[in-house]
Order: structure tokens, then C-alpha cells, then sequence
């Protein structure tokens, strides 16, 4: 068992989360300071254009009142990023520990995600907008029904086969899922190849890296795959032209490059479930695959950002993800 704060759990999963807290208090807590910029594009006036902002911690009632409702949207944009990580560290089982002594004006988490995202509470389903999931919901005060104290009685294997289970228990200790990153330790690159594709990418102003990340991610998938509908990325992603003409060469170089080797099939973004020979699953999603017409050859490609100062070190630390990466590819494929 592991217990996490929502910001520590990003980019982490579990086959089963618990997640708590949606009673949290939608509002930047006292004492926080921060640092924002409007832009980094020039990195030379960084400082000049920052702004330092500094939310107190006040006994006055009114005073603290008035600190709160001027950071309110901020902390919301927050809170909405924080929810969205806490809803999918699940891979199997996501349990709620759902808030319902909350007033309907209090200003909570619960509260955002049933009036911005649409969440609703049925008898035996959870609606999130217009989609319905099936959900056990066990109404219940400070103590936990007696049905939660019931003795667990052993069950066979289910016949069927769920999405990242296995049909048939693995050794005891054995892990139910693989993750890429939980490859291995390094190991050495037998050859490393530099290909220049493109210019580095100009900063645009994102106030997430991650957000940015995606962003090129959704980029190069389009440039890539529909060249001709380069016009609709940049209202799609928020990316400057400048960076997007950079992409554009870079996906064009890349394409060429792969073609030269005969590997002329790409699949962008491609999400994989595989089921090793007596071992567990591989989950994940391969940032580009490119295959040879004849499904004999294949090429994994996963794109970094931003361009390292050195290949090689940059190359070695995601060497036991791409071995993994390959072996998913190795069982969907077995010809490749």
C-alpha cells in the first residue's frame, strides 16, 4: 500500500486507488508564494516581466476573505489539474470516498467536478456528462457498514478476461502489470546513431510542462500522419507558427529517414496491451511506430522534449522502457 499526495501520485498508477479529499477546499492556501511569468519567449527580460505574488496568512476574517476570492481561479485551475490526476492513477479499481455532507454551495473539489464536469451519482452507476459507469455505491456515515467487515472468501479465477488482468493468477509475488518504466536498470547502447531532424523549438508560453509536452505530442502526430491539416494544429494545441514550422521540418526529415529504411507505416501514439508468456501485462502507449509494408520490421520511436545537450546521455536513462516498449511489439506482432 502506498499513500500519496494527488501531486505526488502524477504520472504514477495502480491496478486499485482510494482516493480521498474531494471535501478540499477550492482556495490557494495561506503562506504560498509564487513566481508567474507572462511569456518565455525572451529569456534575457525573465525577470524584468515577473510578477511575485504572496497569499498571508491573516486572522482577520474579512482580510483572509479577501485574499481567498482574489486567488480563487487559480486555485481552481489547480484543483481541476489535481482532480484529473487523482481520477487516473487507476488501471483496475478506483474507489470514492465521496463527500456527501457537503452543502451544495460549499466550495469543494466534489463540488467542481458536479457542476463544471458533470458528475452524478445514481443508484448503481456514475454519470460524467453524457457517459454512464457502473459503480458499487455504499451510502455510509463515520463508521463503515458491516458488509466491509464481512471475512473475504476465496473465488476462482474469473473465466473472463478483464482489461489488464490476467485470465489466470501469476506466481505468488509476481507483478499483474508492467509498466514501461519499470523495465529494468540501464544497460549500455550497443550504437547510437545521431540524426539531426530540425532547429530547437522555440519556447512557447505554457504554464505546465507537461501541458506543453502534450501539446507537441498532438503536433507531431498530425504533421506526421495528415501533413494537410497543418492549418487546424495551432488552434488545437496553442503552439506558436514559429514552433510549428519547426515540427513540420522535423516530422517531414523523420518521415524521410524512416523511408529510407523501408519503414513506411506510421502509428502515432499507439496504445498497446499485451499479455507476456507467463509474466504480466504491458500497458502504455508508444509515442510513434513505424512498421515496413511487409509487417517484418518495425522502429520505436519516443520523443523527448526539450533537445539534449547530449544524445548518448539523454538516450540511456529510457533504454529499459524502449526494451519493454519492444517486447509488447514482439507479441502483437510476433513477425516483426
Amino acid at each position: 500500500m502506498k499513500i500519496a499526495t494527488w501531486h505526488a501520485a502524477k504520472g504514477l498508477e495502480w491496478p486499485v486507488v482510494c482516493l480521498t479529499g474531494l471535501d478540499w477546499t477550492v482556495e490557494e492556501r495561506p503562506n504560498t508564494l509564487r513566481i508567474e511569468f507572462d511569456g518565455w519567449d525572451e529569456p534575457a527580460t525573465l525577470l524584468d516581466r515577473a510578477t511575485i505574488r504572496y497569499h498571508p496568512s491573516v486572522a482577520s476574517a474579512e482580510v483572509k476573505t479577501h485574499f481567498v476570492a482574489d486567488r480563487r481561479e487559480p486555485a481552481a485551475v489547480t484543483e481541476r489539474c489535481l482532480a484529473y490526476v487523482a481520477l487516473t492513477r487507476a488501471r483496475d479499481l478506483l474507489v470514492l470516498e465521496w463527500p456527501d455532507f457537503c452543502k451544495p454551495e460549499a466550495d469543494t473539489v466534489s463540488n467542481l467536478l458536479m457542476n463544471e464536469g458533470g458528475l452524478t451519482l445514481g443508484v448503481d452507476a456514475i454519470t460524467v456528462g453524457k457517459t454512464s459507469h457502473p459503480a458499487r455505491i455504499t451510502p455510509h456515515g463515520e463508521i463503515l457498514p458491516e458488509a466491509f467487515d464481512a471475512p473475504r472468501e476465496a473465488s476462482p479465477p474469473e473465466p473472463r478476461t478483464r482489461p489488464g488482468r490476467r485470465e489466470d493468477p501469476g506466481p505468488r509475488g509476481g507483478p499483474l502489470f508492467l509498466r514501461p518504466s519499470d523495465g529494468g536498470v540501464e544497460e549500455a547502447l550497443w550504437s547510437l546513431e545521431t540524426h539531426r531532424l530540425g532547429g530547437r523549438l522555440a519556447g512557447d508560453a505554457f504554464d505546465d510542462a507537461g501541458a506543453r509536452g502534450t501539446a507537441l505530442h498532438l503536433a507531431m502526430r498530425v504533421l506526421l500522419r495528415r501533413p494537410d491539416h497543418a492549418d487546424r494544429v495551432g488552434p488545437a494545441t496553442g503552439l506558436s507558427e514559429e514552433t510549428l514550422t519547426a515540427i513540420a521540418q522535423q516530422a517531414a526529415t523523420l518521415r524521410e529517414r524512416l523511408a529510407e529504411r523501408g519503414l513506411t507505416e506510421l502509428h502515432p501514439e499507439l496504445p498497446f496491451d499485451a499479455a507476456l508468456p507467463g509474466g504480466p501485462r504491458i500497458r502504455g502507449t508508444a509515442d510513434l511506430l513505424a512498421r515496413s509494408a511487409d509487417g517484418t520490421r518495425a522502429a520505436l520511436i519516443d520523443f523527448k522534449s526539450p533537445a539534449p545537450e547530449s544524445p548518448l546521455e539523454a538516450a540511456r536513462p529510457y533504454l529499459a522502457q524502449l526494451r519493454v516498449y519492444a517486447r509488447a511489439v514482439g507479441v502483437l506482432w510476433p513477425n516483426v
